[in-house]
Formats: structure tokens, sequence, C-alpha cells
């Protein structure tokens, strides 16, 4: 539940698993201070590819958003995870406001953002 603060989730149903042998965009275990499902890439970056021209990334285009992206970090992301750029992943999009409540489905992936200053109430079910 969100109980104070504005937060962006975004969801990615369990058929956005990686199904290939290219290294998992999903998955990065073995280092300190991170879950065994924490990606090395954030997904917002697919904001950035969107809302940039292929000239613009020629040029090293980088964004004013509060998430910075460049042209640099989304080749070295699109040379290592071709597949989440060539083929990305469908995703839903939802605000959550103090009050709401999301309920996320077994094995859907997601993504957390606060918008400003935030707290939430999280239980997980086994």
């Amino acid at each position: 539940m969100q109980h104070q603060g504005r937060k962006r989730v975004l969801l990615f149903p369990p058929s956005s698993s990686p199904s290939s042998n290219e290294p998992s965009f999903w998955h990065y275990a073995g280092h300190e201070g991170q879950q065994s499902n924490t990606s090395p890439i954030n997904p917002e970056i697919l904001d950035w590819q969107q809302s940039t021209t292929e000239q613009q990334r020629q040029d090293n285009y980088s964004s004013s958003d509060s998430t910075i992206y460049d042209t640099a970090t989304f080749k070295s992301y699109s040379k290592k995870y071709p597949l989440f750029f060539n083929d990305a992943p469908t995703r839903q999009e939802c605000l959550l406001y103090p009050g709401d409540l999301l309920y996320i489905p077994k094995k859907w992936w997601h993504h957390v953002r606060s918008i400003d200053t935030a707290a939430s109430i999280n239980v997980w079910w086994r």
C-alpha cells in the first residue's frame, strides 16, 4: 500500500523472461547488497530509447530526466543485452498515490521508482 508520496511502477509479464543463452538482464546474482533477481539494467532506459531519435543517439544525446542516460550507456547495454532492446518486453505502467494498493502477480517482474519522498507498506506471500 502506498502510504505517502508517489511511485512509478513498471510491470513485465512472466513471458518477458529470457529464453535464450544471452546473459540474462533479469538475474544478476553474486554482487554484495543485491538480490539474486536484481537487474543490471534500469528498464527506464527504454523510455530514453523511445524518446530519442537515431540521430540524437549518434550525437551522444543525454536526457535531462532525473534518470540520466546517454548514448554510451545505451550502446553498452544494447551490445551486452541485444534481446532486451530488439524485442523490448511488453510492460504495464502505473502511478501509485497515497492510499493506492497494488497486487503484483506471481512471477511478474517489476521496477519501482519514487517520484517524490515516499513510504510504502509491502507484504510478500509464499
